[in-house]
């Protein structure tokens, strides 16, 4: 399905001859390329120095991340488990983990993980 398509059918009201633009997003984004996915998440996890705990694991569906803290010596110690389809994209991948961070916002950085490929 093409993300940014274009149609002849306005809104209600709209005239006909008019063009609009439909933003359609899929909450899944998969890719078929054939990485290692977990190395992939290990590489930027590393990359990015995340303070906390994080497992990754293979998921079922969607790429899942589940956040908490235990109570230890000075407060709490922060873990996360992610979960990543088989088929999930380099991107998706890169932007949870740039979440996980709290570097979403940094620019360019998203470019930078993208072109990570792990040893």
């Amino acid at each position: 399905m093409d993300p940014l398509r274009t149609s002849s059918k306005g809104a209600r009201g709209a005239e006909p001859d008019k063009e609009f633009v439909e933003f359609v997003r899929d909450e899944r984004d998969y890719d078929r390329e054939a990485f290692n996915r977990i190395a992939y998440a290990r590489e930027l996890l590393r990359m990015l120095k995340v303070r906390r705990r994080v497992a990754l694991c293979v998921g079922a569906e969607k790429l899942r991340v589940e956040e908490g803290g235990i109570p230890g010596v000075g407060g709490k110690l922060p873990w996360a488990i992610l979960q990543i389809p088989p088929d999930a994209s380099r991107a998706h991948i890169a932007l949870t983990i740039a979440q996980l961070a709290r570097r979403e916002r940094d620019p360019f950085l998203l470019d930078l993980m993208l072109r990570v490929r792990p040893a």
